[in-house]
């Protein structure tokens, strides 16, 4: 422990060490991949290019295979996980600092500052299912649209989690888990 002398008072302050637990997770609510492809960051870019009625009448509107595989996230070249499918780390910290509003005697802030993911991606196992789902526009019409994305009805992870001792324990990470797989919903 160290100390600070502040004025007439000594504060103490707490020797922060960290541990990593390794969780495996089997998801019970379906995992819908939400990856924004390349083709839609390049319009937000440089903007989409107007189509004659007759260009519009010729082609398809959406390639669903090349949205379909564009929406996955995938695990950097060089990792040595033996899964091709990867998930935002980050979509998992949310979920757990999400979870943390709903428990007492932690706050979300907490959570944030005394956990965190080291690898960028977590490896997803499952296999992807075709997901079509209808959108409306923002527009004042509110067209419909569709949006193509994978689904993987039944996946798992293993995530290295590490967190901040004495704050936290163990099994109050587990809890944390848990509590974030039964009412969180990932995103990233």
């Amino acid at each position: 422990m160290g100390s600070k002398k502040t004025g007439t008072q000594l504060v103490d302050i707490l020797k922060l060490e960290y541990d990593t637990i390794l969780v495996g997770i089997v998801g019970v609510t379906p995992l819908i991949m939400n990856k924004m492809s390349m083709k839609a960051r390049q319009q937000l870019l440089v903007g989409g290019t107007r189509k004659t009625m007759g260009e519009r009448l010729t082609t398809v509107k959406h390639d669903v295979i090349a949205e379909f595989r564009g929406s996955v996230h995938v695990m950097p070249p060089d990792s040595s996980d033996e899964t091709y499918l990867g998930f935002p780390s980050s979509g998992f910290k949310k979920s757990l600092m999400a979870a943390a509003i709903d428990i007492p005697g932690v706050e979300k802030r907490q959570v944030g500052r005394l956990l965190w993911i080291s690898e960028q991606y977590v490896p997803i196992w499952g296999i992807p299912k075709l997901f079509l789902s209808v959108t409306r526009s923002s527009d004042i019409n509110k067209t419909p649209d569709i949006r193509t994305r994978a689904i993987l009805p039944r996946w798992g992870t293993v995530v290295a989690i590490n967190f901040a001792r004495p704050h936290l324990s163990p099994q109050a990470v587990m809890n944390l888990v848990t509590a974030a797989v039964l009412t969180v919903p990932m995103r990233a």
